[in-house]
Protein backbone atom coordinates (compact mmCIF):
# COMPACT_ATOMS: atom_id res chain seq x y z
CA UNK A 1 0.00 0.00 0.00
CA UNK A 2 1.45 3.42 -1.05
CA UNK A 3 2.35 5.75 2.16
CA UNK A 4 -0.24 8.34 1.14
CA UNK A 5 -2.98 5.58 1.54
CA UNK A 6 -1.21 4.89 4.82
CA UNK A 7 -1.53 8.62 6.29
CA UNK A 8 -5.08 8.38 4.90
CA UNK A 9 -6.03 5.23 7.15
CA UNK A 10 -4.61 7.11 9.50
CA UNK A 11 -6.80 9.86 9.27
CA UNK A 12 -9.92 7.36 9.55
CA UNK A 13 -8.63 5.32 12.22
CA UNK A 14 -8.04 9.17 14.29
CA UNK A 15 -11.20 10.26 13.26
CA UNK A 16 -12.92 7.21 14.42
CA UNK A 17 -10.91 7.97 18.02
CA UNK A 18 -12.11 11.08 18.53
CA UNK A 19 -16.15 9.95 17.29
CA UNK A 20 -15.39 7.53 20.53
CA UNK A 21 -14.39 10.29 22.39
CA UNK A 22 -10.52 9.20 22.08
CA UNK A 23 -10.94 5.26 22.64
CA UNK A 24 -10.15 2.64 20.85
CA UNK A 25 -13.74 1.56 20.63
CA UNK A 26 -16.91 1.24 21.98
CA UNK A 27 -16.15 -2.13 23.81
CA UNK A 28 -15.69 -2.24 27.40
CA UNK A 29 -11.96 -2.19 27.33
CA UNK A 30 -10.90 -0.75 30.00
CA UNK A 31 -12.99 -2.35 32.80
CA UNK A 32 -11.09 -6.11 32.26
CA UNK A 33 -7.59 -4.76 32.19
CA UNK A 34 -6.75 -6.66 29.55
CA UNK A 35 -3.37 -8.30 29.29
CA UNK A 36 -2.83 -9.85 25.62
CA UNK A 37 -4.81 -7.58 22.44
CA UNK A 38 -4.64 -8.86 19.35
CA UNK A 39 -4.69 -6.34 16.24
CA UNK A 40 -5.79 -8.05 12.54
CA UNK A 41 -4.48 -6.34 9.84
CA UNK A 42 -2.88 -3.56 11.24
CA UNK A 43 -1.72 -1.71 8.15
CA UNK A 44 -0.44 1.30 9.77
CA UNK A 45 -0.67 0.09 13.30
CA UNK A 46 -2.37 3.05 14.09
CA UNK A 47 -4.72 1.38 16.30
CA UNK A 48 -2.14 -1.12 17.81
CA UNK A 49 0.08 2.04 19.24
CA UNK A 50 -3.33 3.53 20.59
CA UNK A 51 -3.73 -0.11 22.27
CA UNK A 52 -0.17 0.07 23.59
CA UNK A 53 -0.36 3.12 24.75
CA UNK A 54 -3.63 3.07 26.55
CA UNK A 55 -2.77 -0.49 28.13
CA UNK A 56 0.88 -0.09 28.26
CA UNK A 57 0.65 -3.13 30.77
CA UNK A 58 -0.93 -5.63 27.51
CA UNK A 59 1.36 -7.53 24.59
CA UNK A 60 -0.04 -5.94 21.91
CA UNK A 61 0.15 -8.48 18.55
CA UNK A 62 -0.36 -6.70 15.47
CA UNK A 63 -0.23 -8.80 12.45
CA UNK A 64 -0.99 -7.87 9.01
CA UNK A 65 0.21 -9.21 5.23
CA UNK A 66 2.55 -6.41 4.42
CA UNK A 67 5.46 -5.15 6.41
CA UNK A 68 5.17 -2.80 8.84
CA UNK A 69 5.57 1.18 7.92
CA UNK A 70 8.18 3.30 9.18
CA UNK A 71 7.49 4.23 12.62
CA UNK A 72 8.44 4.65 16.08
CA UNK A 73 6.47 2.00 18.57
CA UNK A 74 5.74 1.31 21.63
CA UNK A 75 8.01 -1.38 23.36
CA UNK A 76 4.56 -3.23 24.33
CA UNK A 77 3.98 -4.15 20.85
CA UNK A 78 4.82 -7.40 18.95
CA UNK A 79 4.33 -7.00 14.95
CA UNK A 80 3.61 -10.83 12.91
CA UNK A 81 3.61 -10.78 9.51
CA UNK A 82 0.84 -13.41 8.27
CA UNK A 83 -1.80 -13.67 5.96
CA UNK A 84 -5.47 -14.07 7.45
CA UNK A 85 -6.92 -16.45 5.13
CA UNK A 86 -4.61 -18.65 6.29
CA UNK A 87 -4.12 -20.67 9.79
CA UNK A 88 -2.89 -18.45 12.59
CA UNK A 89 0.06 -19.22 14.98
CA UNK A 90 -1.18 -18.77 17.78
CA UNK A 91 -2.89 -20.94 20.69
CA UNK A 92 -6.60 -20.92 21.30
CA UNK A 93 -8.32 -18.51 23.74
CA UNK A 94 -5.06 -16.73 23.69
CA UNK A 95 -6.24 -13.16 24.03
CA UNK A 96 -8.22 -10.90 26.01
CA UNK A 97 -9.39 -8.73 22.92
CA UNK A 98 -9.53 -9.45 18.97
CA UNK A 99 -10.04 -6.26 16.78
CA UNK A 100 -10.22 -6.16 13.21
CA UNK A 101 -11.51 -2.92 11.76
CA UNK A 102 -12.25 -2.26 7.80
CA UNK A 103 -10.44 -5.88 7.02
CA UNK A 104 -12.94 -8.77 6.67
CA UNK A 105 -14.35 -6.97 3.61
CA UNK A 106 -11.34 -7.85 2.22
CA UNK A 107 -10.40 -10.85 3.42
CA UNK A 108 -10.77 -14.49 1.35
CA UNK A 109 -13.72 -15.73 2.96
CA UNK A 110 -14.34 -13.16 5.43
CA UNK A 111 -17.02 -15.39 7.91
CA UNK A 112 -14.49 -18.32 7.57
CA UNK A 113 -11.79 -16.02 9.18
CA UNK A 114 -14.23 -14.41 11.64
CA UNK A 115 -15.13 -18.30 13.09
CA UNK A 116 -11.27 -18.68 12.87
CA UNK A 117 -10.19 -15.72 14.88
CA UNK A 118 -13.26 -15.46 17.36
CA UNK A 119 -11.87 -19.00 18.55
CA UNK A 120 -8.82 -16.85 19.89
CA UNK A 121 -10.40 -15.20 22.62
CA UNK A 122 -10.63 -16.04 25.98
CA UNK A 123 -13.48 -16.98 27.85
CA UNK A 124 -14.80 -13.51 29.27
CA UNK A 125 -12.86 -11.83 26.55
CA UNK A 126 -13.85 -9.35 23.58
CA UNK A 127 -14.14 -9.63 19.93
CA UNK A 128 -14.29 -6.75 18.11
CA UNK A 129 -15.43 -6.97 14.90
CA UNK A 130 -15.82 -3.30 13.08
CA UNK A 131 -16.90 -3.15 8.93
CA UNK A 132 -18.27 -1.24 6.02
CA UNK A 133 -21.44 -1.84 3.80
CA UNK A 134 -20.42 0.39 0.89
CA UNK A 135 -24.19 -1.18 -1.12
CA UNK A 136 -25.68 1.97 0.58
CA UNK A 137 -23.39 4.28 -1.61
CA UNK A 138 -25.46 2.66 -4.78
CA UNK A 139 -28.89 4.15 -3.91
CA UNK A 140 -27.64 7.28 -2.25
CA UNK A 141 -24.94 8.64 -4.41
CA UNK A 142 -24.85 9.90 -8.26
CA UNK A 143 -24.55 7.64 -10.97
CA UNK A 144 -21.01 7.74 -11.36
CA UNK A 145 -20.76 6.63 -7.55
CA UNK A 146 -22.94 4.13 -8.40
CA UNK A 147 -21.10 2.97 -11.25
CA UNK A 148 -17.60 2.95 -9.69
CA UNK A 149 -19.07 1.39 -5.88
CA UNK A 150 -20.66 -1.49 -8.49
CA UNK A 151 -17.68 -2.06 -10.30
CA UNK A 152 -15.95 -2.00 -6.87
CA UNK A 153 -18.03 -4.78 -4.81
CA UNK A 154 -18.06 -7.08 -8.03
CA UNK A 155 -14.17 -6.57 -7.79
CA UNK A 156 -14.07 -7.76 -4.43
CA UNK A 157 -16.32 -10.44 -4.82
CA UNK A 158 -14.16 -11.57 -7.68
CA UNK A 159 -11.35 -11.67 -4.86
CA UNK A 160 -12.94 -13.49 -1.97
CA UNK A 161 -14.09 -10.25 -0.46
CA UNK A 162 -17.76 -8.45 0.91
CA UNK A 163 -17.99 -4.95 0.80
CA UNK A 164 -21.69 -5.50 2.34
CA UNK A 165 -20.19 -7.48 5.60
CA UNK A 166 -20.54 -4.83 8.18
CA UNK A 167 -24.26 -5.62 8.31
CA UNK A 168 -23.60 -9.83 8.47
CA UNK A 169 -21.53 -9.17 11.21
CA UNK A 170 -24.00 -9.49 14.17
CA UNK A 171 -25.29 -12.98 12.52
CA UNK A 172 -21.69 -14.02 12.29
CA UNK A 173 -20.79 -14.06 15.76
CA UNK A 174 -24.24 -14.93 16.96
CA UNK A 175 -24.01 -18.59 15.15
CA UNK A 176 -20.76 -18.99 16.90
CA UNK A 177 -23.00 -19.95 19.96
CA UNK A 178 -20.00 -19.41 21.75
CA UNK A 179 -20.65 -15.17 22.32
CA UNK A 180 -23.53 -13.31 24.33
CA UNK A 181 -24.74 -10.22 24.11
CA UNK A 182 -23.91 -9.21 20.41
CA UNK A 183 -23.61 -5.16 20.23
CA UNK A 184 -23.89 -3.80 17.10
CA UNK A 185 -23.74 0.26 16.97
CA UNK A 186 -24.52 1.10 12.83
CA UNK A 187 -23.04 4.64 12.07
CA UNK A 188 -24.24 6.42 8.98
CA UNK A 189 -21.28 8.14 7.09
CA UNK A 190 -21.88 11.15 4.82
CA UNK A 191 -19.24 11.66 2.29
CA UNK A 192 -20.38 15.35 1.53
CA UNK A 193 -19.78 16.29 5.49
CA UNK A 194 -22.87 18.08 5.25
CA UNK A 195 -25.42 15.48 7.25
CA UNK A 196 -26.68 16.70 10.43
CA UNK A 197 -23.96 15.13 12.81
CA UNK A 198 -20.83 16.76 13.11
CA UNK A 199 -19.01 13.84 14.18
CA UNK A 200 -20.40 11.68 11.47
CA UNK A 201 -19.58 14.36 9.05
CA UNK A 202 -15.56 14.19 10.27
CA UNK A 203 -15.79 10.20 9.63
CA UNK A 204 -17.28 11.06 5.75
CA UNK A 205 -15.12 13.72 5.28
CA UNK A 206 -11.61 11.64 6.46
CA UNK A 207 -13.25 8.44 4.67
CA UNK A 208 -13.74 10.42 1.37
CA UNK A 209 -10.43 11.14 0.96
CA UNK A 210 -9.81 7.11 0.14
CA UNK A 211 -11.60 8.10 -3.06
CA UNK A 212 -8.13 8.72 -4.92
CA UNK A 213 -6.58 5.20 -4.34
CA UNK A 214 -10.05 3.45 -5.01
CA UNK A 215 -9.66 4.80 -8.45
CA UNK A 216 -6.21 3.25 -9.08
CA UNK A 217 -7.29 0.33 -7.63
CA UNK A 218 -10.14 0.49 -10.23
CA UNK A 219 -8.48 1.65 -13.11
CA UNK A 220 -8.38 -1.75 -14.77
CA UNK A 221 -11.36 -2.38 -14.09
CA UNK A 222 -13.19 -0.25 -17.08
CA UNK A 223 -13.59 3.18 -14.50
CA UNK A 224 -12.03 5.98 -16.50
CA UNK A 225 -10.39 8.77 -15.02
CA UNK A 226 -13.27 10.58 -16.10
CA UNK A 227 -15.80 9.03 -14.51
CA UNK A 228 -13.92 8.60 -11.41
CA UNK A 229 -13.67 12.77 -11.31
CA UNK A 230 -17.30 12.83 -11.24
CA UNK A 231 -17.23 10.50 -8.84
CA UNK A 232 -15.41 12.30 -6.11
CA UNK A 233 -17.33 15.91 -7.37
CA UNK A 234 -20.87 14.20 -6.56
CA UNK A 235 -18.90 12.31 -3.54
CA UNK A 236 -18.86 15.97 -2.02
CA UNK A 237 -22.16 17.39 -3.46
CA UNK A 238 -24.74 14.60 -3.10
CA UNK A 239 -26.05 12.73 0.27
CA UNK A 240 -23.91 9.57 -0.50
CA UNK A 241 -23.95 7.65 2.26
CA UNK A 242 -22.32 4.40 3.71
CA UNK A 243 -22.35 2.81 6.70
CA UNK A 244 -19.95 1.27 9.43
CA UNK A 245 -20.85 -1.12 12.07
CA UNK A 246 -19.68 -1.40 15.23
CA UNK A 247 -19.89 -5.00 16.85
CA UNK A 248 -18.66 -6.43 19.90
CA UNK A 249 -19.38 -9.60 22.22
CA UNK A 250 -17.94 -11.43 24.69
CA UNK A 251 -17.47 -14.78 25.03
CA UNK A 252 -18.82 -16.69 27.27
CA UNK A 253 -17.16 -17.68 30.69
CA UNK A 254 -17.39 -21.80 31.42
Amino acid sequence: MPADAKCRLDEIHAAISRYFGGQLCLAPMAAMSPSKILDLGAVTVYRAIQAATQFPEAEVHALDISPLPDRILPSNIHFHLADLSQELNFEPETFDIVHSRFVMCHVLNGKEVIERVARLVRPGGLLLMEDIDISNMVTTGGPAVGQVVSIMMQWMRAHGGDGEIGRKLEGIIASLRFFEDVHVTRITVPFSGTGPNAANNELGLAWNFMAGDVGTLLAGQGVTTDTMEQCRKELRQSGCEAIIYFTWARRIEI
